[in-house]
């Protein structure tokens, strides 16, 4: 015997999730109403779709276009550009050697980004490297240099006006540090910074101030507690992100507390003649300018520091020894050259070192910091204090 299956009614899920059964003569206009409220919520979720990619589609447009626009160039005209191997463009101090690019004259440079920040270019010649440091606001720029010996001179530029912006500043500052005191100077360039601390060009103002003030405690707590109000990313870019607490408290070079690798790799304590002056080299084997300011020390300075009585130590980061070791010998560095040995403390470091290469001038006596910097800042203090002949 079949069984017979019993018609089950329809059956409803109202809004509160039970369900009922639907009595069959309500079924078909309960089935046109849920029909039609179904049609009027695919419409409305059609609705919001358009309006979702349309209003994508319009976003997509206009991040294509702030791409476009935010676009921007570099153009640079070097008039003498015979001896010229390659270049580097690059924002603040993040030079790096082996990413140097072939010479192109004019040489173009395109950012995808606006252009508003402290930026390098580096050239290289066959014995060095000039280099020189540019506050630019703008997107299509173009630069008109020379280059003399280790140096690159600046002509024009154009579509950046807040590079003469801070040339003017700079050239007042210089003035008023010869006609009137360096105390003077700086209060009128501390204000200039105040009136613009975010802007890109400041940098150029900071470091020069921090610079000519490098061995001033005093000086260096007032530049600090005004950095200490700037954007954190112009602040990184100040002397290669140099700590302005330890820049402060480096006025002495204490051998005393570090232990250095000598040529034979035998760990050795450093001490300093009463009656010399010490020029002080930080490198490493990898830093092309240091390289570049090597070959011109042993065939051109050299000499004059022997004898003016200007002794040489070099001070190498180098962690491989061996690397360091036959580099020094291959070279025939008629200095005295060690490797500081970081285990027993970071001595590059505790003397604010974070740019290489980087010059010291010590007096002997007192183990006194005289001046800090690049090479030519060093040689124009030592002729200009008569301690070069």
């Amino acid at each position: 015997m079949l069984a017979t299956q019993k018609k089950l009614s329809p059956i409803e899920t109202p809004l509160d999730g039970t369900l009922r059964h639907v009595h069959s003569s309500n079924f078909k206009k309960q089935n046109v109403i849920f029909s039609l409220k179904k049609t009027r919520k695919h419409l409305y979720l059609l609705c919001i779709f358009c309006c979702f990619f349309i209003g994508c589609e319009k976003k997509i447009k206009k991040d294509k276009q702030t791409k476009i626009e935010s676009k921007s160039s570099v153009k640079i005209n070097v008039n003498n550009a015979s001896n010229l191997e390659s270049f580097q463009f690059c924002k603040g101090r993040s030079f790096n050697p082996n990413k140097m690019n072939p010479i192109t004259n004019p040489i173009e440079v395109t950012l995808d980004e606006s252009i508003n920040d402290l930026y390098m270019l580096v050239l290289k010649t066959e014995k060095t490297y000039p280099s020189v440091l540019l506050a630019l606001e703008g997107n299509d720029i173009t630069i008109e240099l020379n280059v003399k010996e280790d140096k690159i001179i600046i002509d024009t530029i154009i579509g950046a006006p807040s590079y003469y912006y801070a040339e003017k500043i700079l050239k007042d500052y210089t003035t008023l540090a010869l006609t009137d005191s360096q105390i003077a100077a700086n209060e009128f360039l501390l204000e200039e910074i105040k009136k613009k601390p975010n802007s890109s060009f400041v940098n150029t103002l900071t470091n020069q101030i921090i610079q000519d003030n490098h061995l001033n405690k005093e000086e260096l707590k007032k530049i600090k507690t005004l950095v200490s109000k700037q954007d954190i990313k112009l602040q990184t870019k100040i002397l290669g992100n140099t700590p302005l607490d330890k820049l402060i408290n480096a006025t002495y070079m204490n051998f005393s507390d570090f232990k250095f690798s000598n040529r034979n790799g035998e760990e050795e304590k450093i001490s300093l003649d009463h009656n010399s002056i010490y020029l002080i080299d930080f490198w490493f084997v990898g830093c092309a300018p240091c390289i570049a300011d090597h070959k011109r020390i042993k065939s051109e300075l050299y000499p004059e520091f022997k004898k003016s009585g200007v002794k040489i130590i070099g001070m190498s980061i180098d962690p491989d020894h061996l690397l360091w070791s036959n580099f020094v010998k291959k070279n025939n560095h008629p200095w005295q050259n060690y490797r500081i040995l970081k285990e027993f403390g970071n001595f590059a470091d505790e003397m604010a070192v974070s740019g290489y290469p980087t010059y010291f001038v010590v007096d002997g006596k007192n183990k006194k910091v005289l001046c800090r910097g690049p090479l030519q800042t060093i040689i124009s203090f030592l002729k200009k204090e008569n301690l070069m002949i």
